[in-house]
């Protein structure tokens, strides 16, 4: 990881447009939002992949703690997977759209 990223803002701007991602679904949109999300999901490693399907995309029922359980993954295991998964996408999106540097350079989000 990039010593000069914005690790707290990078996480942001990829949990908040994934969490749009199954409203455009479900009102029927196949935007290019939609396939560059899909798109950078699939550049992520399988885990991390895997972790965002659930977690954000296809919407695993039940809390968290249900979800990182049945992955037989502990609590601080998740977490810090989840971390992994979300600069993952940032950097796999848009080229790197999502990325916000400490100095303050970020690409504006679309949505």
């Amino acid at each position: 990881m990039n010593n000069d990223l914005d690790i707290k803002k990078t996480k942001k701007n990829s949990s908040d447009l994934l969490r749009t991602y199954r409203s455009l679904k479900r009102i029927g949109t196949q935007s290019e939002t939609v396939n560059e999300i899909e798109s950078a999901v699939n550049k992520c490693d399988q885990l991390e992949k895997e972790i965002i399907t659930k977690k954000f995309l296809i919407g695993y029922p039940g809390t968290t703690i249900t979800l990182y359980t049945k992955m037989y993954m502990s609590e601080s295991k998740f977490y810090r997977r989840l971390e992994s998964a979300l600069i993952q996408f940032a950097e796999a999106y848009n080229g790197g759209e999502l990325l916000v540097h400490k100095d303050g350079h970020a690409k504006e989000v679309r949505t």
